[in-house]
């Protein structure tokens, strides 16, 4: 990886990290937990205190809203 990969990987990181911070705090929450301490939808629902499937709505709207940001943007014509 040269140096000028390793910083473009650094900004979007920063940038994913930015709009993260930016999700609504359940949404933002219940993603961390997903993804990074690999928790299920279960164990997500029941460490917050709120259903399953306010736990599953949450995650399903924060990937897509993630999805939708970074890779739906349309290509010049």
């Amino acid at each position: 990886m040269t140096p000028g990969e390793i910083v473009d990987q650094r900004e979007q990181l920063s940038r994913v990290w930015e709009f993260i911070n930016k999700l609504p705090q359940t949404q933002r929450q219940v993603l961390l937990l997903y993804v990074w301490e690999n928790m299920s939808q279960c164990q997500i629902a029941e460490r917050m205190g709120i259903r399953v499937g306010s736990a599953k709505s949450s995650l399903s709207i924060a990937r897509a809203k993630l999805r939708n940001h970074f890779f739906s943007k349309t290509e010049p014509e």
